[in-house]
C-alpha cells in the first residue's frame, strides 16, 4: 500500500506542476533565444492567467501535492530531485503571485 501512496503521490505532484514549469521553460527558452517569440507571447499571457483566482488556486493545489509527495516519498535520489524542482518551479510562482498583488498589478480587459 505504501508503494502505491507513493506512486500515485508522486504522478499527482508531476501533473499538477507541468503547466508551471511548462510556462516557465518555454518563458526562460523564448528570452535566451528570440527566433521563439511566440512562445514567449503564449508564456506571457499564461502568467496573467496564473495571478487571477484560478492560478492561485491552482498553486495552492500544486504546493499541496509536492508537500504530500515529499512525504510519502521513496527513497530514491531521482524522485527526491524531481520533487526540490517540483518546489523551486512553485517558489517561483508563490513570488510572482506576492509580488502581483504586493504591487496592486490588474489586467486590463477591453
Amino acid at each position: 500500500m505504501t508503494e502505491a501512496k507513493q506512486k500515485v503521490s508522486f504522478a499527482f505532484a508531476s501533473v499538477a506542476v507541468a503547466p508551471f514549469a511548462i510556462v516557465l521553460i518555454s518563458f526562460a527558452l523564448a528570452t535566451a533565444i528570440p527566433a521563439l517569440s511566440l512562445f514567449g507571447d503564449i508564456a506571457f499571457v499564461a502568467y496573467f492567467i496564473f495571478s487571477g483566482p484560478i492560478g492561485v488556486a491552482a498553486t495552492g493545489i500544486a504546493a499541496i501535492a509536492v508537500c504530500v509527495a515529499f512525504r510519502w516519498r521513496n527513497k530514491s535520489n531521482a524522485v527526491l530531485s524531481a520533487l526540490v524542482a517540483y518546489a523551486a518551479v512553485l517558489i517561483c510562482y508563490a513570488a510572482y503571485l506576492a509580488w502581483w498583488y504586493a504591487t496592486g498589478q490588474k489586467l486590463d480587459t477591453p
